[in-house]
């Protein structure tokens, strides 16, 4: 009679408040948290501190204001969307490509020298014109002569030119191979060979 009692009185206490049930061991599993843990941010290094920013190499002063008085145009009202310099030999090479209205402007450089100058309407430039893709001039070699299956020592009279041909910029590649004169129009963004022709 004496344990009904008491199991009564606990029974009462425990559901009026008056006494907390027993905190279970660590060991056991835990309620989730009512409020989302908040995540890392996918561009933070694994330390937490913030990722440095992208360099901004953009072009000189000169060569933009080259292009810019080619094109007619201001700096604010342009939109660059592939800059790049690269060493060939001993020349620095420079590819300015930007967007000006309805028109797209691509300009080369040797050093702070105009070589090249193409203009053609923006709806025609690949998307890797916009994802900053491109071959240089010596990837352009490269390519016509593993076509060829020759080395550099072996052709004679090489000229190359970047070109534009029915709306498409190329690199049109001239030597003479074997009394044989070579000629090519490989495409500038994805190097792929457009033409080849050989006269003997």
């Amino acid at each position: 009679m004496k344990r009904l009692s008491l199991f009564l009185l606990i029974s009462l206490l425990i559901f009026s408040g008056c006494a907390q049930p027993i905190p279970r061991s660590s060991t056991q599993e835990r309620d989730p948290p009512s409020e989302p843990v908040s995540e890392v941010p996918d561009n933070l290094p694994a330390n937490n501190t913030p990722a440095p920013e992208a360099p901004s190499d953009g072009p000189s002063e000169a060569l933009l204001a080259q292009a810019l008085q080619d094109a007619d145009a201001d700096e604010a009202e342009v939109t660059v969307l592939l800059f790049e310099s690269y060493a060939e030999g001993p020349d620095q090479i420079s590819v300015l490509l930007f967007s000006f209205e309805d028109d797209a402007y691509l300009y080369e450089f040797i050093g702070d020298h105009l070589l090249s100058e193409i203009d053609l309407e923006a709806k025609y430039l690949p998307q890797s014109a916009y994802d900053g893709r491109f071959i240089t001039r010596r990837q352009a070699k490269q390519i016509a002569l593993a076509k060829v299956s020759a080395d550099e020592a072996d052709i004679s009279d090489y000229d190359v030119l970047l070109d534009e041909d029915d709306s498409q910029v190329i690199y049109q590649i001239e030597f003479q191979l074997e009394d044989q004169d070579h000629e090519f129009k490989i495409d500038f963004y994805t190097g792929e060979i457009r033409h080849h022709d050989v006269d003997d």
